[in-house]
């Protein structure tokens, strides 16, 4: 049995107007007009999702609405006709709704619903062949609840006989804006997460020695190390700085398999790295 808990919303012809005149004044990189799949990419929405809406085929939920209305630039409010939506039970048995609010992060408390999403990250880290992920899609439209999830609810993603230890640094926060800021700030949540024991002293943060050993130490107890890296964007305008930053975190995680990471970006890292010019990326 299902339960009004959530609102759908179709678009209104008003809005399929502004959406497709803005649509067409979009341009890719070769001067084309954006196709469904490129707007879908932009949006961070699937491209069958897209074309539903574009084309008053039926209803999606609110936040789908808006990631698509902001990656054209179309005001959300005056172009959706809001409806009422029964949402069905998933197979678990609970009632799947729209965790996301348009605004400031969902407390992990009131974080419910999008399986699917907790679902790739949970068999990305928590597989024996675990690998990190990035988490892809425009601002505000729920990356960082959902990492604050993966953060409160560690064993919903890895098994607690695997030791997860779940970090979480935002690269927007001016104390984690560099690199050096960086490894304080692992340093600092780690020791957070240990009740007090570093797993390196911060007058040590500039000898990659000690720092290596302090993760290898961590590794070899069995301890799976997850770091969290949200607005990932922030190092492009910083990018002399995180050149060597970036291959050697991507030799820490892939090479070494020190810790895992999980970062939420609006682009791809492959794009980010594409746009500064630079060949490496950090997860590959």
């Amino acid at each position: 049995m299902g339960e009004t808990r959530d609102q759908g919303v179709l678009a209104s012809a008003e809005c399929i107007q502004q959406l497709k005149e803005a649509q067409a004044r979009q341009r890719n990189a070769e001067g084309k007009v954006w196709t469904l799949t490129e707007l879908a990419i932009e949006s961070g929405v699937d491209a069958k999702t897209v074309s539903r809406f574009l084309n008053q085929k039926g209803k999606v939920d609110e936040t789908t609405a808006i990631a698509i209305c902001q990656a054209l630039g179309v005001k959300f409010d005056a172009a959706i006709d809001r409806q009422d939506t029964e949402i069905e039970p998933d197979k678990t048995g609970q009632l799947s709704m729209n965790p996301f609010i348009y605004g400031d992060p969902v407390p992990p408390e009131k974080f419910y619903g999008r399986q699917q999403a907790k679902l790739e990250v949970k068999n990305r880290i928590g597989a024996i062949a675990s690998q990190s992920v990035n988490i892809v899609g425009l601002r505000r439209i729920g990356k960082t609840s959902l990492l604050r999830y993966v953060r409160t609810n560690p064993t919903e993603f890895i098994q607690p006989d695997k030791q997860p230890l779940i970090v979480s640094l935002d690269l927007q926060s001016n104390p984690v804006s560099t690199p050096a800021g960086i490894v304080e700030g692992l340093r600092r949540r780690i020791m957070q997460q240990q009740q007090g024991k570093a797993p390196w002293k911060q007058d040590e943060n500039e000898d990659d020695w000690a720092v290596q050993d302090g993760l290898e130490a961590l590794r070899d107890r069995g301890v799976r190390l997850i770091v969290l890296l949200d607005e990932f964007e922030a190092i492009t305008s910083r990018w002399k700085q995180f050149q060597e930053w970036g291959e050697d975190w991507r030799s820490k995680t892939s090479t070494q398999g020190l810790f895992l990471l999980v970062v939420a970006s609006k682009h791809s890292i492959s794009e980010l790295y594409k746009n500064v010019g630079s060949t490496s990326i950090l997860l590959g």
